[in-house]
């Protein structure tokens, strides 16, 4: 992206994604023209630490963080230089068509764009820009727009922490990024990036973003809504969560019936995005090919079933780490594998495509 001077700085970097309570780092290391993973780890805070995405209790956030620098780590780091990610939730992403114009007059034209769809006034904003692609009437960018208040506060935590920002984007970026490196195509494809909190949707097509949407559904939520159902306690939902799902068996019906509102709400969401997507390509007769899902709460023994049921849209778990070599250490478990979806494609930036 370009204008608001977030990417700068070309050296090595590790990625480093701040989420609902945790914090995740990944770091890559490009080898003979493979990608190797060199570190990875997780930590947990108090997610009270943020609210409406603005660190406000740093030292929660940063001793979490020294705790995972220190001796959370598989493998090592090696560079100070990070790349970071913006939540989705508490940012504003959206892709817009200009007529033709000089680069010099772009920023400005970006800024007016934004003010039509950013509810909050753009003096306390950072804005920034990317070429999606060109077309006869022009151009599409993808406009990405956060509060000062919270890309400072990354700003003040990284800071304290003897870190160099090199380059911030949205998370949905990233994630995109993950997945076009894991499963290359050219179908229209669909990303499910289900989180605790939140889950974004992305459509890309041509290896450029499209659509996207977020909503408040999250692992967090089919979990309360199991403990609803049948009384539970916070652990015990969980574990009925992993175990069984929504997969065939004997309890199918009961968890279905259980989630049924919150998995309506997807499904509704998600053919919102969908036609949303068609529409704007009616003229090219393109439609969405294909889902690929991931993120913490992805792992629900038989979503990606059900959703291929209720959308008619072959629908999978991604395998994020399938072109990834391991140097030295392990690939993550297979349960917690896309939960490092963002801080793994903030990693596969290359520091020569980073924009001074």
């Amino acid at each position: 992206m370009n204008s608001s001077g977030l990417f700068y700085r070309e050296k090595p970097l590790f990625g480093f994604d701040i989420g609902h309570g945790s914090i995740k780092v990944v770091q890559i290391k490009n080898t003979n023209q493979k990608a190797a993973l060199t570190t990875y780890g997780k930590v947990e805070f108090d997610p009270r630490a943020v609210k409406d995405g603005e660190i406000i209790d740093f030292n929660s956030v940063g001793q979490a963080a020294h705790k995972l620098m220190d001796k959370g780590l598989a493998g090592n780091i090696s560079t100070h230089s990070i790349a970071a990610s913006l939540p989705v939730l508490h940012s504003f992403s959206r892709i817009i068509n200009l007529p033709p114009m000089a680069d010099k007059d772009i920023l400005e034209a970006v800024h007016l764009e934004a003010e039509q769809y950013v509810p909050v006034p753009i003096n306390n904003l950072y804005i920034d820009y990317q070429l999606v692609e060109k077309t006869a009437q022009g151009a599409d960018y993808l406009v990405a727009a956060a509060p000062r208040k919270i890309v400072d506060s990354y700003m003040k935590l990284f800071d304290s922490l003897g870190l160099e920002l090199v380059v911030m984007e949205p998370s949905i970026l990233s994630v995109t990024r993950t997945v076009q490196q894991a499963e290359p195509s050219n179908l229209p494809t669909l990303v499910i990036d289900c989180g605790s909190i939140t889950t974004d949707l992305i459509i890309y097509h041509h290896s450029a973003v499209q659509v996207t949407g977020t909503i408040k559904f999250g692992g967090e939520a089919i979990t309360q809504a199991i403990m609803d159902k049948f009384g539970n306690s916070y652990e015990e939902a969980s574990k009925l969560r992993s175990l069984y799902g929504i997969d065939p068996g004997d309890k199918q019906a009961q968890m279905v019936s259980a989630l049924s509102s919150s998995l309506q709400l997807l499904i509704g969401e998600i053919k919102k995005v969908i036609q949303y997507f068609e529409d704007r390509v009616k003229e090219q007769n393109v439609k969405v090919e294909q889902i690929v899902m991931l993120g913490g709460g992805a792992n629900l023994p038989g979503f990606s079933t059900y959703l291929t049921s209720q959308l008619r849209v072959a629908t999978r778990l991604a395998s994020i780490w399938q072109h990834i070599l391991a140097e030295g250490i392990e690939l993550p478990d297979r349960a917690d594998s896309s939960m490092y979806a963002t801080a793994l494609g903030l990693a596969l930036i290359k520091p020569s495509e980073v924009t001074k």
